[in-house]
């Protein structure tokens, strides 16, 4: 299941980034990641996997090193 749910997610994510390319001037911070619910009474947790901006026209500042853990260490075959 975990390995299922980066795979949307990164579909998901490409399917946002080409939304963006479409638009003209526009300038967006793209936070993202994978909701993770759990059982209660353990509340519901978030994985942080992007932190980029996007300005038409220019190349995609991607924030992500400087705030989330590198997300390549996260076992996916769980």
């Amino acid at each position: 299941m975990t390995a299922l749910a980066f795979a949307m997610y990164e579909i998901v994510h490409e399917f946002v980034k080409n939304i963006i390319k479409t638009m003209p001037d526009v300038k967006l911070i793209i936070a993202g990641g994978i909701q993770i619910n759990m059982k209660k009474p353990i509340e519901d947790m978030f994985l942080p996997l992007v932190f980029e901006i996007f300005e038409h026209n220019k190349p995609v500042k991607d924030l992500s090193k400087m705030f989330l853990s590198d997300s390549k260490s996260i076992n996916t075959k769980i």
